[in-house]
């Protein structure tokens, strides 16, 4: 018997029209996030230090293929 354990199994999160992949409509909702909590207020140097934190966990979860699982946690939560 071989059972494919080797990856993740999950469902396709639908993406809203305009969106290509589930990257593109997770870096929408952060930049969307981003502005509600006024971050753009902040200083330069606030900014830039939590826009470099913003893009290395974006890549992190990006790499590591969840990115349609932080959309179907955001949807559940929402």
């Amino acid at each position: 018997v071989d059972m494919p354990f080797q990856a993740p199994q999950l469902p396709t999160y639908p993406l809203p029209d305009g969106f290509e992949d589930n990257l593109s409509y997770l870096k929408h909702l952060t930049e969307k996030g981003w502005k509600q909590r006024g971050f753009y207020k902040l200083n330069g140097d606030a900014q830039r230090i939590r826009e470099k934190r913003l893009e290395y966990e974006l890549g992190i979860i990006h790499q590591m293929g969840f990115d349609g699982y932080f959309l179907i946690v955001w949807d559940f939560i929402k």
